[in-house]
C-alpha cells in the first residue's frame, strides 16, 4: 500500500513539475515602473527547445504622463543579457521591437527557435511618471 502511494504520490508531483504546457498563457505578477527606472520582467527560465514563444504587454499609466520603452532580452547565463532585435533574423515585434510606453500600450513580441534560455522584458520609466505593466507569454 505504502509503494502505491508512492508512486501516485511521483506521478502527482511530475504532472505539478511540468504544468507549463504549450498553448498556456503564463501571467507574470503585474508591477511597476516607477518614475525614471528600469525594471526587469523575467518570463521564461531555463527554456530550451525548438518553439515559438509569445510574449505580451499591456501599460496603464498610473500617475503623470506615461514614457519610456520596453525591450526584449534574452541570455544563455541568466545574469549577462542582450538586447535582440528584429535584425537578429527570429524576433518579429509588433509594430517593432521596442514598445513606446503610454497608457493603453500594447506591446507583442514573437520569437521564433532562438538560441536563448533566459529571456526577459526590460522597462524604463520616464521622470515623474508611473506605469504599472501586465507581462504576459505563452509558447507553442
Amino acid at each position: 500500500m505504502k509503494k502505491i502511494l508512492l508512486i501516485l504520490a511521483l506521478v502527482a508531483f511530475s504532472v505539478t513539475l511540468f504544468g507549463q504546457t504549450r498553448g498556456t498563457v503564463t501571467t507574470l505578477t503585474v508591477d511597476t515602473i516607477p518614475s525614471a527606472t528600469a525594471v526587469n520582467f523575467p518570463l521564461v527560465t531555463e527554456f530550451t527547445g525548438n518553439h515559438t514563444i509569445a510574449i505580451q504587454a499591456v501599460c496603464v499609466e498610473l500617475s503623470g504622463t506615461s514614457e519610456g520603452s520596453l525591450f526584449l532580452q534574452g541570455s544563455l547565463d541568466g545574469t549577462s543579457y542582450q538586447t535582440i532585435n528584429t535584425t537578429s533574423g527570429f524576433l518579429v515585434g509588433l509594430t517593432n521591437d521596442t514598445l513606446t510606453i503610454a497608457s493603453g500600450a500594447v506591446g507583442l513580441w514573437f520569437l521564433e527557435s532562438s538560441p536563448f534560455i533566459y529571456y526577459r522584458l526590460r522597462g524604463t520609466g520616464g521622470a515623474g511618471d508611473s506605469t504599472e505593466v501586465t507581462v504576459m507569454w505563452t509558447y507553442k
